[in-house]
């Protein structure tokens, strides 16, 4: 039988890149009845027959023109301007040879550390059995070893939930690993190697379908890849991006950070009949507006600069410094979806995205 052990006080790895913004606990859409799952909800949920869910018009995130693609001082120009915003590097086959391991070469790297301790996450708001005696958090600590058997589908037993490594300081950690995930090289590396640029910390984010990171914003830049995958054609990520401009005040409980925000946002797979639809419209994105008081929520609904994007393996995606973010794994097709049936508690496909948050020398020293 499983059991989990349960660090109550475990140091938060977070307050490396945060200091006291520590990093946000992972959510589940699968979390209960009225809880709508992102991946396959069923026809009859409609979270907008309610009156506080509405749909959020989003505008996609602009592909980096080429002359930033491969170019690390336009890059270093671009990011330097107050108006940045985010860009989305698709894979290209140039960039990918660099840019991606092999899944089961990642997961041989990380088991050859197996029996180390890592922390995982449920979320708060997931249905899970209270005789584990889990944290306000929900955070609790397995063997890695132990945690990558269920992602792959080999643990039976294990507490049903959409179990997330988040944030984990892998490279610090994994020996061999730093020399196989490297920052990358058509831009970052080149900053870091001509001192233009410090690394603040790299944190890999290893986890199912419908794993999910609420909204928060970080203080550096992050230049974010989505690494490898268990199946680059079913799995990805898909991104909620909201303007600093918005001024988000986060309603703080005693377990949120000042980099948090409780407006809650859900994903609909939006049904189509034509493969061919582009991903960025395969979701709709809903938004609670009694998830917070005040007009918070209606001031996103009417300032009509939110974003969206779908990450696939061998994507970058650059998110300027303060940019509130939402982050999700996504079934990018029928199929592999975390599903919450049954008593296996068997997670179906993977994802490992990782984050190199960083600053320009020019505005390390700046507000």
């Amino acid at each position: 039988m499983f059991s989990l052990r349960v660090l109550r006080n475990l140091p938060r790895t977070a307050a490396r890149i945060y200091g006291p913004l520590r990093r946000p606990v992972a959510y589940s859409t699968l979390a209960s009845d009225n809880r709508v799952s992102s991946e396959a909800p069923h026809p009859g949920n409609n979270l907008e027959a309610t009156s506080d869910f509405v749909t959020l018009q989003t505008k996609p995130v602009p592909d980096a023109p080429q002359s930033l693609a491969f170019s690390p001082v336009a890059f270093l120009d671009y990011i330097r301007k107050p108006s940045a915003s985010p860009l989305i590097f698709r894979a290209s086959e140039e960039r990918g040879r660099h840019a991606r391991t092999n899944g089961q070469e990642f997961l041989q790297t990380l088991r050859a550390s197996g029996d180390r301790l890592v922390e995982i996450e449920a979320g708060r708001d997931v249905q899970v059995s209270k005789d584990l005696r889990l944290p306000h958090d929900y955070r609790t600590s397995v063997t890695l070893n132990m945690y990558l058997d269920w992602l792959c589908g080999n643990q039976v037993g294990f507490p049903n939930a959409p179990w997330y490594l988040a944030q984990w300081l892998a490279r610090d950690e994994v020996p061999g690993l730093a020399e196989l995930v490297r920052p990358p090289q058509s831009l970052l590396a080149p900053l870091i190697e001509e001192s233009k640029a410090d690394l603040y910390q790299t944190g890999f984010f290893i986890g199912p379908a419908s794993a999910m990171s609420p909204l928060h914003y970080d203080p550096y830049e992050n230049l974010y890849t989505l690494h490898t995958s268990s199946d680059a054609s079913v799995h990805g990520k898909h991104w909620l991006l909201l303007p600093p401009s918005l001024r988000l005040s986060p309603q703080l409980d005693r377990y949120m950070q000042p980099n948090m925000s409780a407006l809650d946002f859900r994903l609909r797979r939006r049904r189509s009949g034509h493969r061919s639809e582009e991903l960025e419209g395969s979701f709709d994105i809903l938004v609670n507006r009694a998830s917070v008081p005040g007009d918070a929520a209606q001031r996103v609904l009417d300032a009509e600069t939110a974003l969206s994007c779908v990450m696939r393996e061998g994507d970058m995606l650059f998110v300027p410094r303060r940019w509130w973010h939402r982050v999700e794994n996504v079934v990018l097709q029928d199929g592999g979806n975390f599903t919450p049936e049954g008593n296996s508690g068997q997670a179906a496909g993977w994802t490992v995205g990782v984050g190199w948050w960083f600053l320009p020398r020019s505005l390390q020293h700046k507000s």
